[in-house]
């Protein structure tokens, strides 16, 4: 199930990272951890802690689970509210991105995530061109 980041912050509120205020957005919990951070993360209920990663065809996702679904787990996020049930919910966080590396052509979305899933070495364009 997709949601929508702001979405998902009004619905689960990600809390505030205290041990490392500095890292970008000061809510990651970035890998590798420092020992209190793994320490924290031990006593939180695994339905407040929500995967950072890299998606199977670009972009970053924050996915509901310890574990992220994409190809690179970056870290996690915890929430003052847990998820409920089974189904993996996805937040995009940044867009999949493309470029072909034939002719230069930029896609980005959805777009970019099936031109990848296509033509690993073109674009459709160049492809067709062919």
């Amino acid at each position: 199930m997709r949601m929508d980041y702001g979405d998902w912050v009004k619905t689960y509120k990600p809390i505030d990272n205290q041990f490392n205020p500095g890292v970008a957005g000061g809510q990651l919990f970035q890998i590798p951890c420092s020992d209190d951070e793994r320490e924290f993360l031990g006593t939180i209920d695994v339905t407040r802690i929500w995967s950072y990663g890299a998606g199977d065809y670009g972009g970053t996702y924050i996915w509901s689970g310890e574990f992220a679904q994409g190809i690179e787990n970056y870290g996690a996020y915890v929430t003052e509210i847990g998820y409920e049930g089974d189904t993996i919910i996805e937040i995009e966080f940044f867009e999949p991105e493309y470029t072909c590396p034939n002719c230069d052509m930029d896609y980005s979305g959805d777009s970019a995530v099936e031109q990848r899933k296509k033509f690993e070495d073109a674009c459709q364009d160049c492809v067709s061109d062919q």
